[in-house]
C-alpha cells in the first residue's frame, strides 16, 4: 500500500508542479503582452513558434489528444484577439 501512497504523492506533486508552471507562464504573459501585441512582427513570431513546438510534439509521438488539449491550454492562457492573431497568421 505504501508503494501506491507513493506513487500518488508523485502524481500530485508532478501535478503541482505543472500548475505552478502554468501559473508562472501566465504571469509572465500577461505582464509583457500589451508591450509586444501591437508589434507588426509579434504575430509571425508567435505562429513560427506554434508550428516549430507542434512539429517538435509531433516528432516525439505525442498524440491527437495531447495536441488538443495543449492546444486548448494555449488559447486559454492567451486573450481572444491574440488567439485571433496566431489563428489567422
Amino acid at each position: 500500500m505504501n508503494d501506491i501512497d507513493g506513487e500518488v504523492d508523485k502524481l500530485w506533486a508532478r501535478i503541482n508542479l505543472m500548475q505552478a508552471r502554468t501559473e508562472a507562464l501566465e504571469t509572465a504573459l500577461q505582464a509583457t503582452l500589451p508591450l509586444v501585441q501591437d508589434v507588426s512582427a509579434f504575430s509571425a513570431a508567435l505562429r513560427k513558434l506554434l508550428n516549430e513546438r507542434m512539429a517538435n510534439l509531433l516528432c516525439r509521438g505525442v498524440d491527437e489528444k495531447f495536441t488538443t488539449e495543449y492546444a486548448a491550454t494555449l488559447r486559454s492562457l492567451l486573450p481572444p484577439h491574440v488567439v485571433d492573431i496566431v489563428k489567422t497568421s
